[in-house]
């Protein structure tokens, strides 16, 4: 009698396996794949754009993408003077600011934010060169002016000029935008609130 219990645990275990192998197999055979931009196709549009997909910047032309960095934590890419780009590389306990090729290869680095103590790393984000290339603002935890670093504080840097932002505990997200008048507006969305700035560019 124990022999047939037993056994007949064992063949409803076997059974309940098989479906789930198969119940499994089903839907990952219905899901949708996250593929590459550059495995897929698209409508031609006029002229180039750039787009970031995990941690690699890649460049829409003439209806295909083409991947001209590895996945090394790229982001924020956007337009910089002499036919560049300026971009943001994320590591685990900072980022920095780098001036790129439009194939990829890295011009220079901007900003310098590692420090051996991690409590005293930085974050750079959102890098914006005005239309005219004559004036470079980010965003950043640290008082590049001064070098220092102050827990908690973010700054707007324009020109090398440092602007505390108030009452913004992180950064959640930032759109700065120049216009003609030679004003830099910013829109700036913290933990706490939403602080817009506005900066006088400094006469030439």
């Amino acid at each position: 009698m124990r022999w047939a219990i037993a056994a007949g645990l064992v063949l409803a275990m076997l059974g309940f396996g098989i479906g789930v192998y198969h119940a499994v197999g089903y839907l990952k055979g219905d899901s949708k794949a996250v593929h590459r931009p550059n495995e897929i196709s698209a409508p031609s549009v006029p002229g180039t754009m750039y787009v970031v997909q995990a941690g690699a910047i890649y460049r829409f032309q003439h209806g295909s993408f083409t991947q001209i960095t590895s996945e090394s934590g790229w982001t924020q890419v956007s337009p910089a003077p002499n036919n560049q780009l300026v971009a943001v590389r994320r590591q685990a306990n900072f980022s920095d600011l780098y001036l790129l090729s439009t194939s990829g290869k890295t011009v220079s680095q901007l900003t310098r934010d590692s420090n051996p103590s991690v409590d005293a790393n930085h974050w750079a984000f959102y890098p914006r060169f005005s239309p005219d290339s004559r004036h470079f603002a980010f965003m950043a935890t640290r008082d590049y002016r001064r070098n220092n670093y102050r827990g908690g504080r973010q700054y707007l840097v324009v020109d090398g000029r440092d602007y505390e932002i108030q009452g913004t505990l992180w950064l959640n997200g930032s759109v700065l935008r120049f216009d003609s008048a030679r004003k830099l507006h910013g829109l700036v969305m913290g933990e706490d609130r939403i602080s817009r700035l506005e900066v006088e560019m400094r006469p030439e």
